[in-house]
């Protein structure tokens, strides 16, 4: 999602907005006919090491999981580029910090919060998806958590055990985007007092 980001914030201006309508077009894609799609791309091929068919691996479905939640993904990231300071980065660079120094010491961590927010919404997606694990999942014991509630749920010995995992499912995601608020207000409040420090500002503007 960062890449894509950073490609189309830099492609010319009148393929900017073809490329997010394009990006955003894959909302409209059923997770069914994605998971057909790969199946028939990747029928026969085989990874070069293992000899192993790759429709026969877990590769597929984070790579099915990263396409659904793409479009959520580049819209945090294009936020978090947007409120990356450019004087932070020019007094890098004028210092003598080498592009990859740039990159792991300024940008990567002040963009954090936002490539957090672009995870936990892509692993929200990813949690509760079914079409997808249905069609691409190997086996059961690398399905997701949602495939494991749809298996228990249809037998009535095991919608004991379903209803439990989907529970579980719930408490994490919860617990996710709890993480998630409290960061943001841990930034914000940071943000807050830097301002205050350095410009004598009252926290609370």
């Amino acid at each position: 999602g960062l890449a894509v980001a950073r490609a189309i914030e830099h492609a010319p201006q009148r393929w900017n907005r073809p490329l997010i309508w394009s990006v955003t077009a894959l909302l409209s894609v059923p997770g069914v006919a994605l998971a057909i799609a790969y199946l028939q791309f990747f029928q026969g091929m085989q990874l070069p090491l293992f000899g192993t068919p790759l429709d026969a691996t877990w590769f597929l479905l984070p790579m099915a999981f990263s396409v659904r939640g793409l479009p959520f993904a580049i819209r945090a990231c294009s936020f978090a580029r947007q409120n990356l300071p450019v004087s932070c980065v020019e007094a890098a660079r004028f210092s003598g910090a080498t592009r990859l120094a740039i990159t792991l010491r300024v940008v990567l961590p002040m963009m954090a919060f936002g490539l957090l927010v672009a995870f936990l919404i892509c692993f929200g997606i990813a949690a509760v998806d079914l079409s997808l694990a249905m069609l691409l999942v190997p086996s059961e014991t690398d399905a997701p958590v949602s495939y494991s509630i749809y298996l228990n749920m249809q037998t009535s010995t095991g919608r004991g055990t379903g209803s439990a995992l989907a529970v579980l499912a719930i408490a994490f995601v919860a617990a996710a985007m709890t993480l998630f608020v409290f960061l943001r207000h841990r930034n914000r409040n940071a943000v807050a007092s830097l301002r205050h420090t350095m410009f004598q500002e009252n926290p609370t503007q």
